[in-house]
Parts: C-alpha cells; structure tokens; sequence
C-alpha cells in the first residue's frame, strides 16, 4: 500500500497538468467565440472518460492481473506523446517563469488535511476527536498560510486578483459545486442500483452508461450552440435546473423504484451536465487577460478536482449516517435482505437531495453573481473587470 501511494502521487504530479494544459492550447490557438464547440468536445470526453475508465479497470482487473490497470496506460501515453512531438507548434519566444514551489506545497498540504478530516469523521473517529478537530484546525492554519504566501509571491500559482473579479469568481464556484454533484451521482447511483434494486456489481455500472451517453451529446450540442450564438449564460442557468431535476428525482427513489425509473433519472442527470460542462470554463478564460490564461484554466480544474473529491466525501458521509452495517462493512450488498434494502434507500436519499441543494446554489450564483460578456471573436487583449473601490463621501 505505501508504494501505491507513493507512486500514485507520483503519477498525479504529471496528470494534473494535463487537462489544464490541454484546455489553455485550445484557448491559445482558437478565438473564444470558436472555442465552444472544442471545449464541448473535450467536455464530451471527459464525461465519457470518467465514466468508462472505472468500468473499463474494473473490466481488466477481473479478467486479467490488476497490474494491467497500470500497464495499459503505457502505449496510450506513448501514442498521445508521438502525437503532440509531431504536430503541437513550438514557440520561438521563451520566457522566463518562476515556480511558486512554496505555494503549491502550501496548498497541497492543507487540502490533503482538510479531506483527511472529512474522511476520517464519523468512520475513524468521533467527529469531535483529536485526530479530526485536529487536522480540520491543521487545514485551516496551512490554507491561512497559502494565501499570505500566494499575496506576495512573484508567480502565485492562484492569483487572487482573478477571483476578485464576480464572473471568474462565480465560474470557479459553479465548477467545484457541479463536480460535486456529478461524482457523486456517480459513486452512489450505482450503490442504489445494486443494493437496493438488487443487480449484480456488473450491471449496476451499466446504468451509468445512458447519463455518459446524455452528458456527451448534450456537451457537443451546447458547445456548438455557444460557438454560433456567442452567448452562454443560458445554458449556465438551464444546466442547474436540469440536473437538480435530476437530483430530485433520485432523491426520491426507494424499494419500489425501477431499474427504468434510475435509468431516466440519469440521462436527465447527464443532460445538466452536458448543458454546463465546460460553460464555466469558457466563462473563466473569456474573462481574464491572456496572461492569466493559464492561471485561470487551472483554477477552474482545480476547483473540479476539489469539489469532485469534496463531493464524494461529504455525500459518504452522509450516507454512512444511515447505512445498514452489512453494507457498511462491504457485504455483498445486492443480497440484502427487504429490510435493509429500505434502510439503505432511506441512507442515500439524503446525499442525493444535499447535491439538489448544490444545484439550487449553482443557480443563484449563475442567476445573481454572473455578468454575460460576449465571446471574442479574436485574441484581442482584455483588462480583468476589478470591483470600484469604494471611496469616502466628501462632505462640504
């Protein structure tokens, strides 16, 4: 276990730039008022991807060895490296950059104390232990510290003056609540499915087959749209209501709930994902200046891996409040007995309606806090929109 640890950090010092970067190419090579349609691409595969990938590993680790997991990310790393060597232009400026090594380890140490402390609560220890006030007051000290560094580093790795601007404030914020929301839906419907309905491990990951289906199409059918109107606020406010109608629904499945039922639930659940799925995104960079292009894009990734992470975690931990002890404790959890089979739809019931309530809060962020800017048609520069300060009235 310490060596996959290890080498798992190891892996994600390199995959998390890799969405970043691929968004920020995009950006620099098409105009925001084209960008639509290939974010809506990316959007399509990154909902796709988050849905296959674990099925697909579970596939391979239960017909061949687990190591296989690993191993099959081989080649199709070396495919994707020969493809940028060949065709990603190289530029003929470089410009000199400083790592804000200080910040970025600031700010892993309190996010990894922060999850430690919502993890560990209720299941480890007491939610008033040691060990969990403890490391939520470690978070706080740590993340404290990250933005006094980050206020005067020369590169921070988050430039807070982008979040003083409402619209990138609002994207980041939108982007974290929708992630929780999206994984997870998918960490507990497929719970449902098998404990409550009552299907095998392998059929209850099907049902999340019809929402990536929904999510995909519906992401490349709003990026077009965005990339011809040049207006996107309407699909960031229609996203929200759909998939709280989704979440809605799902909190109201219980033991008479049918295998079609969560099946509908779900392709309305990834058609408010697709309306959305990478709207914000493009909110965030129409917004910033180019130099903060980057800067930006990884906030936005950022605030999707914190909330995706963030949204498991506290949706567990609601769950557990209520979970029979059988599948607490990883029984075979679709042989549950009548009974249990209530307790446990009567557990998740709750998380999903929490994720409707993040919804409702996507939109008044969206409906209150949201500025529509029309897209750019080229790379003209732009200044960030900064809040007036406030100046004391002069009296006579």
């Amino acid at each position: 276990m310490p060596q996959l640890v290890v080498f798992r950090a190891l892996q994600g010092l390199g995959a998390g730039g890799l969405i970043p970067l691929a968004l920020a190419t995009v950006a620099n090579i098409v105009p925001p008022r084209d960008r639509g349609r290939y974010q809506g691409l990316i959007g399509g595969t990154f909902a796709a991807a988050s849905i296959v990938g674990p099925a697909l590993g579970g596939l391979i680790a239960d017909n061949t060895s687990w190591r296989w997991i690993f191993y099959v990310n081989l080649p199709v790393g070396a495919l994707a490296l020969l493809v940028i060597w060949l065709t990603m232009p190289r530029r003929a400026q470089r410009r000199e950059h400083s790592i804000d090594y200080l910040g970025a380890g600031l700010l892993a140490g309190g996010t990894t104390a922060l999850l430690l402390g919502l993890v560990w609560g209720g299941r480890e220890y007491p939610w008033l232990s040691v060990q969990v006030l403890g490391s939520l007051a470690a978070a706080a000290v740590v993340l404290a510290a990250f933005a006094v560094v980050e206020r005067r580093a020369r590169e921070p790795i988050l430039p807070f003056e982008l979040l003083r601007n409402r619209s990138v404030t609002v994207g980041v914020a939108s982007i974290a609540l929708v992630a929780m929301c999206m994984f997870g839906t998918i960490s507990f419907v497929p719970l449902f499915v098998q404990g409550v309905i009552g299907t095998s491990a392998t059929a209850s990951g099907v049902v999340l087959t019809p929402m990536m289906l929904a999510a995909v199409t519906m992401s490349i059918v709003s990026g077009q749209w965005v990339s011809r109107s040049g207006r996107y606020k309407a699909n960031a406010l229609a996203g929200p209501v759909v998939l709280g109608t989704a979440m809605l629904l799902l909190s109201r499945m219980d033991v008479d709930t049918t295998r079609g039922e969560a099946v509908r639930n779900m392709v309305v659940a990834g058609i408010g994902m697709g309306l959305m799925m990478q709207i914000f995104v493009l909110v965030i960079q129409n917004t910033v200046p180019m130099r903060h292009l980057g800067a930006g894009t990884a906030l936005g990734q950022f605030a999707r891996a914190i909330g995706a992470t963030l949204g498991v975690t506290l949706m567990g931990v609601i769950v557990n409040q209520g979970l029979p002890a059988q599948a607490r404790e990883g029984a075979v959890v679709h042989r549950l007995p009548p009974a249990l089979r209530a307790e446990l739809a009567d557990a998740l019931q709750p998380a999903f309606f929490a994720a409707f309530c993040l919804c409702a809060l996507v939109l008044v962020l969206v409906a209150v806090g949201m500025r529509e800017t029309p897209l750019r048609k080229g790379f003209e520069e732009t200044e960030l929109a900064l809040p007036e300060p406030r100046t004391p009235a002069v009296q006579r």
